[in-house]
């Protein structure tokens, strides 16, 4: 799992077989809202979901998107930007925790 998808897990809860996103977005509403957001391009629901089991990253503007639609802000936001950055460090092949350490603390 990425770093980004386990910050997500805390703005997500699972009803049955539905993904809800605080307490008020199901995966599909979301998606739906973010790719309004974005211009009619960028996302549908296998992209969150695929997001959320680490197995891509969203791209900077779809976090952006993302938080906007959950209110996420402050600390929040930045946690998740952080999380993001580390996952496109390690995949380019950086040592992550090195360049970042005194970002993160």
């Amino acid at each position: 799992m990425t770093h980004l998808a386990q910050q997500l897990t805390k703005y997500y809860h699972r009803e049955k077989t539905k993904l809800v996103f605080n307490k008020t977005y199901t995966l599909s509403q979301l998606s739906l809202e973010m790719y309004e957001k974005l211009g009619c391009q960028q996302v549908d629901p296998s992209v969150v979901s695929r997001v959320l089991t680490g197995k891509r990253l969203f791209t900077v503007k779809q976090l952006e998107v993302f938080c906007e639609i959950l209110g996420i802000q402050g600390a929040k936001r930045t946690k998740l930007f952080q999380a993001l950055l580390h996952d496109y460090l390690l995949k380019k092949g950086y040592d992550a925790n090195l360049l970042l350490k005194n970002v993160i603390n």
